[in-house]
């Protein structure tokens, strides 16, 4: 009975948490989150940026998103991700302009409400434990 119990509290658990949309990254890719917002000249001033530094994108396993109303972006290729998911699970305001990082673990490591200069965000994924374990084992 007890059992039973814990079963049907769980499965009503789990359908009143939203899902993660990002999910599907989780443990695969870091991943650049910008929201268009209220800039949408400042999201793509930032994901230039990016796109301007590929391999040390891809080094570092990150996937750059742009979120400009309902639309998302992975690069600058239409997705069909949930924009309003991702909005929510991370707490991003739509109405504002803002980047975030978002670690292989799926939680949030840094947001800014300004063009952050990829050097910071390498900077920051550089220190993390996982990405310091990749590079050890790519030397190898």
């Amino acid at each position: 009975m007890k059992g039973l119990l814990f079963l049907s509290l769980l499965i009503s658990h789990s359908t009143l948490q939203p899902s993660n949309p990002l999910q599907i990254y989780r443990w695969e890719h870091r991943i650049v989150l910008i929201v268009a917002g209220d800039d949408p000249q400042s999201a793509k001033g930032q994901l230039n940026r990016f796109t301007d530094e590929l391999d040390e994108v891809q080094d570092r396993d990150i996937l750059v998103l742009t979120l400009k109303k309902d639309q998302v972006s992975v690069f600058d290729e239409e997705s069909t991700l949930d924009s309003e998911g991702i909005l929510n699970t991370y707490g991003l305001d739509r109405e504002r302009f803002s980047v975030a990082l978002i670690g292989k673990d799926g939680g949030i490591k840094f947001r800014s409400s300004e063009v952050v200069p990829p050097l910071q965000i390498y900077g920051l994924i550089d220190q993390m434990p996982m990405r310091r374990s990749e590079m050890r084992s790519r030397r190898n």
